[in-house]
């Protein structure tokens, strides 16, 4: 737990995360799979935890790759988030990536609400 982040819940929400494990209180590796039509990734993912506002806002910052695709990524990711009382809910995602390999195209910043 970092300040009232839990990064473990934090981290579920983003769909396709899963094997998340701990390296410390401010990092963390996980694997991030996805699919789009018939192309699935695997991404290996070493990520750290970057700023930190209480129930307010967190950023992380990943890299890895997927072996398979031959391809690799870096994305900074910003979460603010709702305090709702005795819970804080992801209200939105801020992410810029940055993708090498197979995968590379033209990239821009994408906003996603929960």
């Amino acid at each position: 737990m970092l300040g009232s982040c839990h990064i473990p819940t934090v981290a579920g929400c983003i769909p396709g995360v899963h094997d998340l494990d701990m390296r410390g209180e401010q990092e963390f590796d996980c694997v991030v799979s996805q699919r789009v039509g018939s192309v699935k990734s695997n991404f290996t993912l070493h990520t750290t935890v970057g700023d930190i506002e209480a129930r307010k806002r967190l950023t992380l910052e990943s890299r890895g790759q997927d072996r398979a695709l031959g391809s690799s990524v870096k994305a900074n990711l910003q979460f603010a988030l709702a305090d709702r009382g005795e819970e804080t809910e992801v209200d939105r995602i801020l992410l810029a990536k940055e993708f090498a390999g197979l995968l590379q195209v033209p990239q821009e910043d994408d906003e996603g609400s929960r």
